[in-house]
């Protein structure tokens, strides 16, 4: 009866009477919050999208996150919030299986939900997706990889990086590879799977691309390796080797340098 009501009513007593629907939790109200997310008053909308939130399914993932990719300010909010908000057994697993044919924006979207839900699952996806050809969908993957990866996760995470090509995005996987090192509860041990893939790697751009996260992870049995690439004859390797040395947390390199 209430659901009924809803659009006979004024903007500001349909807000009222949304929230009251969305409290209730009765999903037989559903088909009329989705209307009322349609309506030609921002406030209706905001208000019919976070009821969404409250009484949505894993049905309501594609056009949540369609309206998070596609409006602004509050209403965006609310879009976000709700797809964050939502339960259900198979959500998860949905918004996992939205990502390969959404649009680039809404890609971004659900990758953000990915990092707001912690989908540590969602691991193997996001390696794929920070390949992908839209810079937003890549960069957003890499951020969200620092959530959600575990140590385990490193090798794959490290080999990601050396295959970037786009130096923006090798400077966000850096950072993502050492965010994910120093989850590992024994400082002496984050920077193992780097130290372990540096002896196999030629190039002069990925050596000191591994250089470069080995100062951003700042694990003392890091230093024999940093100290070698000082005396290198290639300049980049060298560069990030006494920049590394030049932002370590600790007073151990000041000789070196």
């Amino acid at each position: 009866s209430l659901a009924e009501e809803l659009p006979k009513l004024s903007p500001a007593v349909q807000v009222q009477l949304l929230s009251t629907l969305a409290d209730r939790g009765d999903a037989t109200a559903l088909p009329a919050v989705i209307e009322a997310a349609k309506a030609q008053d921002e406030s209706v909308r905001v208000a019919a999208l976070r009821a969404v939130g409250q009484l949505g399914s894993v049905k309501d993932v594609p056009m949540l996150a369609q309206r998070a990719a596609t409006s602004r300010g509050q209403e965006q909010k609310a879009a976000r919030d709700s797809l964050y908000r939502l339960r259900g057994s198979d959500l998860n697993a949905a918004i996992l299986s939205s990502l390969a044919a959404a649009e680039a924006d809404v890609k971004v979207e659900l990758i953000r939900a990915i990092g707001e839900r912690n989908i540590v699952e969602a691991v193997g996806s996001l390696l794929q997706t920070a390949t992908d050809e839209n810079r937003k969908v890549r960069l957003e993957s890499l951020k969200v990889l620092k959530v959600v990866a575990a140590p385990n996760d490193l090798p794959a995470l490290v080999n990601l990086t050396l295959n970037l090509k786009s130096e923006s995005d090798r400077s966000e996987a850096e950072k993502t590879v050492a965010a994910v090192a120093h989850k590992i509860e024994d400082s002496n041990r984050q920077a193992a799977s780097v130290l372990a893939a540096l002896p196999n790697v030629d190039e002069t751009g990925n050596r000191a691309s591994l250089l470069r996260i080995l100062g951003r992870i700042g694990d003392n049995s890091a230093l024999p390796a940093l100290r070698t690439a000082l005396t290198s004859r290639e300049a980049a390797p060298q560069d990030a080797a006494i920049r590394s040395l030049s932002d370590w947390p600790t007073p151990e390199p000041i000789n070196d340098l």
